[in-house]
């Protein structure tokens, strides 16, 4: 990310209502925020304070002492030196989209505390403690993982982020937000969708508590509040989520599996998995032509592809993946998901094995694949015709990933899906296989039958209607 943010200012996330829109807020930032929440007859700084107080507690309780913080979206800088003085911290950097807001926040002349502009902070690993409030609803949808990802990638192995959201549950935040100048069309974010998000960008989720609940006509009944913070009712929410301090897997991480969720795992390992190995190996290598330069997307370990490449000797294979593994068995470059890292037609073709149902947007990916590529792209996937095969898929997909601590958004498609979305990036099948023997009998009469799928793809010249997977 940092090379991008040095390189590119494309590449940084924007707010929904621009930077001239925050610009026009940013002198009267604080008037219109009173105003909108006056009628909880607390002012800002109230909200403010109890944030950061809490995040603070929650640090308290992980024993987690850091020193460097940041302050995603700070605004007019008003916050940041609550969390330099509250959580300890040796300096604090805020960053923002808005001149003015940055502008302003540099005149406070907060001790210790610095501001920059977002497309002018080349951060990398320098951050123990990310804070970031009601920001992500102004952000569009299709910008919210490069602003994770920054954030991600700011972060030192083991940091941690705290996301504040409003609640979107809660009547008086709606109530609130309707009233307030720059909320007032913002695209608020549910609990369970931001939990999904920070999934998704390889955060491991922590906690989830929410906050303010009383108004202060009923102030008496605050010391209620440590005993609500898990209803999902509170005005806010605190998503507390943490960068892996070890490599985490290709698709994002999750809670550490139990024993059962390991044992589970194991044995699928022992059962099914070399025998996958061997016959996705066999499958793939009379797809490849000979010579082919290769990408190989979601690689992994890199065991398929090294023994993809053992079948087709001539080939030439390198592999990308969103977190490093300990070991790869072929050379692997991290990348952010959607954006792959290499100039355009670098490759012959890419490969996607078992990786775009675990993506909630496969078009961007296959969109930038078919960049990178000269002639064509390999998938094997699934196909879901019914409930039955969903159902079925979801629990494949649960046995062989989650004591992995994989990501699993169980986004598998029909077959009328997957035709649409080959012809919106313009591809065209060529050659597909649907009997893979991935399953010994009698498994295979539940695991089989036509839920798995080889399908090659060339580049159109320009996108075209193109003809339904085989059964």
């Amino acid at each position: 990310m940092k090379d991008q943010i040095e390189n590119s200012s494309s590449q940084v996330p924007q707010t929904r209502v621009g930077d001239a829109c925050f610009d026009q807020f940013a002198a009267e930032y604080d008037a219109n925020l009173e105003a909108a929440l006056a009628v909880s007859g607390e002012g800002k700084e109230f909200y403010a304070n109890g944030r950061v107080d809490w995040l603070a507690h929650c640090l308290k309780q992980r024993s987690f002492t850091p020193s460097r913080g940041l302050d995603f979206g700070c605004g007019i800088g008003s916050t940041a030196p609550a969390l330099r003085e509250k959580l300890n911290l040796d300096s604090v950097l805020g960053v923002d989209v808005s001149p003015k807001s940055i502008a302003t926040a540099v005149s406070a002349h907060y001790p210790s505390c610095e501001f920059a502009m977002l497309n002018d902070a080349r951060i990398h690993g320098e951050i123990d403690v990310a804070y970031c409030n009601g920001v992500f609803h102004h952000i569009p949808l299709a910008q919210r993982e490069a602003a994770l990802a920054y954030v991600y990638d700011s972060l030192k192995p083991g940091g941690i982020f705290a996301l504040w959201e409003n609640n979107p549950w809660n009547l008086g935040t709606r109530y609130v937000m309707s009233h307030c100048a720059f909320d007032r069309d913002a695209k608020t974010i549910t609990p369970p969708a931001a939990r999904r998000l920070l999934r998704n960008a390889g955060f491991e989720i922590l906690r989830t508590d929410f906050l303010f609940y009383f108004p202060k006509a009923l102030s008496f009944l605050r010391p209620l509040e440590r005993l609500l913070i898990k209803p999902p009712l509170g005005a806010q929410y605190q998503v507390l989520a943490q960068k892996p301090a070890s490599p985490a897997s290709a698709t994002g991480s999750t809670a550490a599996p139990g024993a059962g969720t390991q044992l589970i795992g194991a044995v699928h390992r022992r059962v099914v998995h070399s025998r996958r190995i061997s016959v996705l190996a066999d499958a793939l290598s009379s797809f490849v032509p000979p010579h082919s330069k290769l990408l190989d997307v979601g690689c992994g370990d890199g065991h398929l592809s090294a023994s993809l490449k053992t079948r087709v000797p001539s080939l030439q294979i390198e592999g990308v993946e969103t977190h490093a593994r300990p070991t790869c068995e072929i050379p692997c470059r991290l990348f952010d998901g959607v954006h792959l890292p290499f100039a355009d037609n670098a490759f012959d073709g890419c490969m996607f094995v078992d990786v775009l149902h675990h993506t909630t947007e496969p078009e961007k990916i296959l969109r930038d694949a078919c960049r990178v590529s000269r002639d064509f792209i390999l998938i094997k996937d699934h196909l879901s015709a019914n409930k039955f095969d969903h159902a079925t898929l979801r629990f494949m997909d649960w046995v062989g990933n989650r004591s992995h601590g994989v990501t699993l958004p169980y986004n598998y498609l029909t077959q009328s899906a997957w035709d649409r979305l080959f012809q919106s990036v313009g591809l065209q099948p060529a050659k597909t296989l649907q009997n893979l023997p991935l399953y010994p009998f009698p498994f295979s009469l539940l695991f089989g039958r036509h839920l798995h799928f080889v399908l090659l793809l060339k580049k159109a010249s320009a996108p075209s209607p193109s003809p339904s997977l085989s059964r």
